[in-house]
């Protein structure tokens, strides 16, 4: 009583009554506490929350002041009027709907404009009330004068509406994703190994050398006659011989135990890895690779992102959190100022981004994914997709014969069909979270309150689960219309890098063959390759001997001394008789 400053400061709060609902798990007895009560909603069109029919009113009915729409008819539908119609459920009240529609821009051209029946801050104009809500259908001086109305639709709960109004408890929990165009990846020299990464190829070539090294251990010491004496020459049949297996063509047999083991495991991991390599192949072909510009919004932000750049942003003017979002990251980031282009709508931006013209865009992503499904459903996608320069057609062949005559000709028409490579994706983690609130005019009634604990109730009873399911589309359950239904086939360009690869070895093959050729011509014709010819009868009879000891049954590095000891002692005679 002594502080004029605090008894000041506490004559700005003005006493309200406390408006509560017990919602049937509490303690205390549950009741439709504001039955017979009718709540006016202001709506906005935004799919899928809401979803206004004949928004333009070309039948009539400017702002909805009659009430043609309703739920009960169809005629309003979304995420949002589900819930609106759960809540009224439980608290026993209804609801009049109106959606913003000037008087004057109707009056000129007989329809509701764009920017009023899409306009979230419209639909708070008229809630808050004021000269400038009195320019809309279905207003008056006394409109709200009990406090009993709110703007619904896909409105969040920020830092204005807070300070202007009262926002209920967020019935969902939602944030921003960007929107690129992905483009398939080009075909490359080694698309033909794209189904493995570089990695796994580099473990299954050390594994073919490892099997290598076992076999010189396990068959290298005399046993089998298919392995030189020589390291480096066993080293390189062992090398043929694991790769051989590993395609299933061994040109060799096991002599020990040991190795038909090595074998039988070699054998078996091949199996695997054909299967594996086959099956991924197919995936690979019928599921092509997208590449997009920006892999999340850092990508604009911050230099050391991969894919960081200067792209082009496309700002929805009637969504007017784009902008403002935009604006922030650049009074945070010194130095970053993003290149910008302005469209009405979001779905402008989108068809922005699609034909190229803009790099990317975001909003909310409940309401990209059901625009994006838009696009999917109209054939604005694939490779190749396009659109039609009438709307009803969704393919070039429907574009190009919209109708036929009796006889199945098809009637001229002016139609263009835009061909456009490419698939809308959504991409990154979802950024700067919020809720999505009912919002009510300020003032001494605190009926939000009520709502807030329903809409409380409502979410954990899984009800808001089950309306995501409904409403908002998956990306990965999105199909194209404009897909081909032919089957998916290797082309040249697949493959031209394991046919350059497999001539280049084949190459080397042939040049070590014309070598032999060669030597061997040279040994015949010219008297000094006598060195060429002694090289090359020592490789006969390295492999005759290796022949007899597979003959003799001898296999044990001792045979194998005792067969070289009887081979020499045999040369000794042959040099005493010749002297």
């Amino acid at each position: 009583q002594s502080d004029p400053a605090a008894l000041a400061s506490l004559r700005r709060f003005t006493a309200a009554p406390y408006t509560s609902w017990n919602s049937p798990d509490s303690l205390g007895s549950s009741s439709p506490i504001f039955a017979n009560y009718t709540f006016k909603v202001v709506l906005y069109h935004i799919p899928p929350f809401v979803i206004i029919e004949d928004k333009e009113a070309a039948n009539g009915d400017p702002g909805n002041m009659n009430s043609t729409r309703t739920p009960g008819n169809g005629m309003l539908s979304g995420l949002t009027i589900d819930f609106i119609v759960e809540i009224g459920a439980k608290l026993g009240c209804k609801f009049e709907f109106l959606y913003p529609c000037k008087k004057a821009a109707h009056l000129a051209t007989n329809v509701c404009p764009d920017t009023d029946f899409r306009s979230s801050a419209a639909a708070l104009t008229i809630v808050k009330g004021g000269v400038e809500s009195l320019l809309y259908y279905g207003t008056s001086a006394t409109f709200c004068s009990d406090y009993r109305c709110f703007a619904a639709g896909a409105l969040k709960v920020s830092e204005s509406v807070i300070r202007d109004f009262f926002p209920t408890h967020p019935y969902m929990e939602k944030g921003f994703k960007i929107v690129v165009k992905a483009q398939e990846a080009p075909i490359g020299f080694m698309s033909w190994a794209g189904p493995f990464d570089l990695n796994l190829w580099i473990v299954v070539l050390c594994e073919v050398v490892f099997v290598a090294f076992i076999f010189m251990i396990t068959e290298g010491y005399g046993t089998n006659p298919g392995l030189p004496q020589n390291k480096v020459g066993q080293f390189l049949d062992s090398f043929y011989w694991s790769l051989t297996i590993l395609l299933a063509v061994a040109d060799k047999a096991p002599t020990t135990h040991a190795g038909r083991t090595l074998v039988m495991t070699q054998l078996f991991f091949t199996l695997l890895l054909i299967a594996v390599y086959t099956g991924n192949l197919i995936s690979f072909l019928l599921n092509k690779p997208l590449l997009s510009p920006m892999d999340r919004f850092q990508d604009a932000t911050e230099e050391t992102a991969e894919k960081f750049g200067k792209w082009k942003f496309c700002v929805p003017q009637i969504q007017t959190t784009v902008g403002s979002w935009l604006d922030l990251q650049e009074r945070l980031n010194d130095g970053i100022e993003f290149e910008r282009m302005q469209e009405l709508d979001l779905v402008d931006c989108m068809r922005k981004v699609y034909l190229g013209e803009a790099d990317v865009t975001f909003y909310d992503e409940p309401v990209l994914l059901y625009r994006m499904n838009s696009f999917y459903n109209r054939g604005q996608c694939g490779f190749p997709g396009g659109f039609c320069s009438d709307a009803a057609q969704t393919d070039e062949t429907s574009c190009y014969c919209p109708s036929k005559d009796n006889v199945g000709r098809c009637l001229p028409t002016t139609n263009t069909w835009t061909s456009v490579e490419g698939n809308l994706i959504t991409r990154g983690e979802m950024f700067n979270p919020f809720g999505y609130a009912l919002v009510f005019r300020k003032g001494t009634v605190t009926d939000y309150m009520a709502f807030g604990q329903a809409t409380q109730y409502i979410k954990e009873q899984h009800f808001i689960d089950r309306l995501e399911k409904l409403w908002i589309p998956q990306l990965k359950g999105m199909s194209c219309s404009a897909g081909s239904n032919t089957l998916v086939t290797l082309g040249l360009e697949n493959m031209q890098g394991m046919i350059v690869m497999t001539a280049a070895i084949a190459s080397v093959g042939l040049a070590i063959g014309l070598l032999e050729h060669f030597i061997s011509t040279c040994v015949k014709i010219f008297p000094c390759c006598e060195c060429l010819e002694k090289v090359m009868v020592d490789i006969e009879a390295e492999l005759e001997y290796a022949h007899d000891h597979a003959a003799r049954g001898d296999h044990t590095n001792d045979g194998a001394k005792r067969i070289l000891k009887e081979e020499k002692v045999e040369e000794d005679e042959e040099d005493e008789e010749d002297e």
